[in-house]
């Protein structure tokens, strides 16, 4: 028995006169048409006088049709690799495995993967567009120099568009604009304090030439 997805398949190998069927039909008839060639690769690989003393029995169910293709050649390269491993020798057995394991391991060996499921809150699987407004609001808020942050505030701001998320919008634009106008005054504030201390200097120097004055005529 072997599985692809959810497509299963079993194949029943027996001696006789080369009959492959597939499902109570010659396996001459197995649909699609572009996809038949995939199910004479076994066959094909090693020759046909190696099922032309066996006759084979497939059953295949569920999946869709490229999963039940490939549950059929599986199940076929086994099957065969089965029988010549119990009724004939095993070196011929050792031969087909090998010659089935270099052109394509899947002949032999099945594949557990499946596609993840859709969650919800994103696009796919694992897709998600997060929000990491908090981290980019503290960017902002402790940033020496908030335009630098641009290109990461308009990456978030698409992100909240596609998103819907307004209100965090215009959250992370008015803290933005609080932080500019205070970084603006205290610029001014320091600006005016250096403004007072040149000019109380000033005065100070001319006080101390007119006592120097002074005190050279008397």
């Amino acid at each position: 028995m072997d599985t692809i997805k959810t497509a299963t398949a079993v194949a029943h190998c027996k001696a006789g006169k080369g009959l492959i069927r597939l499902n109570g039909s010659p396996i001459e008839l197995v649909e699609p048409e572009i996809l038949k060639f995939k199910v004479y690769e076994p066959i094909l690989r090693v020759g046909s006088d190696k099922f032309a003393n066996v006759d084979i029995r497939i059953r295949v169910k569920g999946g869709g049709h490229t999963s039940q293709i490939y549950a059929i050649r599986q199940a076929l390269a086994k099957s065969i690799v089965a029988y010549y491993q119990k009724y004939v020798d095993e070196a011929s057995k050792n031969e087909l495995k090998q010659i089935f394991l270099q052109y394509d391991r899947t002949l032999l060996v099945a594949d557990p993967r499946r596609c993840e499921p859709k969650k919800f809150g994103g696009a796919g699987a694992r897709a998600r567009c997060y929000p990491a407004w908090q981290e980019f609001s503290k960017c902002y808020a402790l940033a020496d120099k908030p335009d630098e942050c641009i290109q990461q505030r308009d990456d978030y701001l698409e992100c909240l568009h596609h998103s819907k998320e307004i209100l965090r919008t215009k959250t992370i634009q008015d803290e933005y604009l609080k932080q500019k106008e205070k970084r603006a005054k205290e610029a001014a504030a320091s600006k005016k304090k250096a403004d007072a201390a040149s000019s109380s200097n000033v005065p100070r120097l001319n006080v101390v030439e007119d006592k120097a004055k002074a005190s050279a005529s008397a």
